[in-house]
């Protein structure tokens, strides 16, 4: 059984003997000129041989730094997302103090305006108030003036009436012939406004003497009354 390990681990050693041999054939020229004792080749093999135990621990190793890489894309990505939000919300921020700003001059606009139509509406209130009193004189003085006009008017009437009965006396006594004279330069209103006034057979002799065509047209314009 002694003899059997023995053997066995000498075979061990061969084997590790050749594969350090063949991998140092694959070193760099310089290397290859380098003496190897046999202390060194044992060691290297054990090298070898501990190194035959890393590539688990390189896989864990390799699983773990992808994790922490794949962990670190996360982190990234979700403070990219945090950065992104946090922008999007400082703009929307920005943008409702700036609307805050133009409401708050909005109102303060509005308020002067409001200010103004007020001084306005006061100063209308005003000018109605004075063309109200201006209103009832006005109306006061038309009253005064058509009652005047209408005094005036009566009054004159009555002048007129005066006037017209003088004439009249003084037509009614008058020569037909000197009176016929007196109409022919007179107008054609006076002239119906006088014969209007007289008797029928006074303004009959009176037309005997004025001039036919006149004659004929104070026929035709007076009434038929008088006529007769």
């Amino acid at each position: 059984m002694k003899y059997n390990t023995i053997k066995i681990t000498i075979l061990i050693v061969v084997l590790l003997i050749l594969k350090l041999i063949f991998t140092v054939s694959f070193l760099k020229p310089e290397s290859k000129n380098k003496k190897f004792s046999f202390f060194d080749i044992t060691a290297n093999a054990a090298q070898e041989e501990g190194k035959s135990d890393k590539p688990a621990d390189n896989k864990k190793q390799g699983n773990k730094e992808k994790k922490q890489h794949r962990d670190q894309n996360n982190q990234k990505s979700m403070e990219d997302k945090v950065n992104k939000a946090s922008q999007e919300l400082r703009i929307f921020l920005e943008s409702l103090e700036n609307k805050k700003k133009e409401l708050k001059k909005y109102e303060e606009t509005l308020k002067i305006k409001e200010n103004q139509l007020k001084i306005i509406k006061q100063e209308i209130e005003v000018k109605l108030d004075e063309l109200k009193t201006v209103g009832i004189k006005l109306e006061k003085n038309i009253s005064i003036l058509e009652e005047k006009k209408k005094n005036r008017d009566i009054k004159a009437e009555e002048n007129y009436k005066k006037k017209m009965k003088h004439l009249v006396k003084i037509y009614s006594s008058m020569k037909p012939k000197t009176a016929a004279s007196l109409i022919n330069n007179m107008n054609m209103e006076t002239v119906l406004a006088l014969f209007n006034k007289m008797k029928g057979d006074q303004i009959g002799k009176i037309l005997t003497y004025v001039n036919k065509n006149k004659a004929a047209l104070i026929s035709e314009k007076l009434a038929p009354e008088k006529l007769n």
